[in-house]
């Protein structure tokens, strides 16, 4: 399976995204920008409060499983 940790810092978060978001955009597109955010934020697992909140912003992903 997969392994996952928490840290404190949301930057840790910008790589695994810019991976997420290479792999549905192999080059810089704005007309698939939103939908490639939207898709990103449907995958994400929420984790804490329901809906997006101020700790894990819309949840987890995992970028293995993002298409």
């Amino acid at each position: 399976g997969v392994q996952t940790c928490a840290l404190p810092i949301s930057s840790f978060a910008a790589p695994v995204i810019a991976v997420a978001l290479a792999r549905m955009m192999p080059r810089p597109d704005k007309s698939l920008a939103s939908k490639a955010e939207a898709e990103l934020e449907k995958q994400a697992k929420d984790v804490g409060a329901p809906g997006r909140d101020s700790v894990f912003g819309y949840g987890v992903i995992e970028p293995t499983t993002v298409d």
